[in-house]
């Protein structure tokens, strides 16, 4: 494998053939790009995904122009030159990844005809890749037993779930309130944003006292307390998975300072956010 970091990022990897056991994944990462770095005219021989994690980026291909925000999908097919339309005005934060799709489809059958086409793919709501992506940036960036296995499956994840954002709907199939759902599903997609409880009640229909009590009763904790847990699980993945220093990331999960991100892990996790890296980094 050929594991770098390109000088112009500011954080993050490039990987060249991760796994020998698996060669239908070509090359993958995660980087967070300042406001000077331009990705510039370029093509694959296999199918290429993006998915914006973070921050906003404008690309062009020969089949149209994209505009990308935090969730957003764009993925380019072979041979179809693309790139960045201009620097982005702030940093932003992605996963990319190229992928051997007929091989992997081969697993698949049944997905096949979604893919047999010569144009970009564009889905401006595509939260539901963010998970599958960052279970397969963990399979790639830690040695652990099984390693062909588990980037194979997780690489299969992102595939099936890219695949059903052509058939969007779903239907809720375990017995719940709507509006907890819903408000999962905001703070699940935008942990760093500075959400407020009556800014969750206007969104999903419901006063903010009531909103307290359904989602209590369903999930045990406040929205609040769910938010920063969400915010504190993020933290320990980038912890372990990145170099990244704590107060960028602090400032980045949407805490209002350094000090308060380290006080809110300490208190859940029991270690400060330093030793649960260093700790990471021992068991590597």
């Amino acid at each position: 494998m050929k594991y770098f970091r390109p000088s112009t990022v500011l954080a993050g990897f490039h990987a060249d053939r991760p796994e020998e056991g698996v060669p239908e994944l070509r090359h993958i990462g995660e980087q967070w790009f300042g406001s000077s770095q331009l990705i510039g005219e370029h093509a694959h021989d296999v199918w290429e995904f993006y998915l914006q994690l973070d921050g906003q980026s404008r690309w062009w291909s020969e089949t149209g122009e994209y505009e990308l925000k935090a969730g957003s999908f764009f993925a380019a097919p072979p041979r179809v030159k693309h790139g960045l339309v201009e620097r982005p005005r702030n940093k932003h934060h992605f996963f990319f990844a190229a992928i051997d799709l007929p091989a992997v489809l081969r697993r698949y059958p049944t997905l096949a005809a979604r893919w047999k086409r010569k144009q970009c793919v564009f889905q401006r709501h595509a939260q539901s890749l963010v998970d599958p992506c960052r279970q397969l940036i963990r399979e790639v960036s830690t040695e652990q037993p099984y390693r062909a296995e588990g980037l194979r499956t997780a690489l299969d994840y992102v595939v099936i779930e890219a695949s059903r954002l052509f058939d969007p709907a779903a239907r809720t199939i375990v017995p719940g309130h709507r509006a907890v759902q819903a408000t999962r599903d905001v703070l699940d997609r935008s942990p760093a944003e500075p959400w407020k409880l009556a800014d969750l009640g206007r969104l999903v229909g419901v006063s903010p006292n009531h909103l307290v009590e359904l989602f209590r009763h369903e999930t045990g904790v406040s929205p609040h307390r769910y938010l920063l847990n969400q915010r504190i699980d993020r933290a320990k993945q980038l912890l372990r998975d990145t170099d990244i220093p704590v107060t960028q990331m602090a400032i980045d999960l949407g805490f209002s300072s350094s000090q308060h991100f380290a006080k809110m892990f300490r208190s859940r996790e029991r270690v400060s956010a330093v030793m649960f890296r260093q700790k990471c980094q021992k068991a590597k």
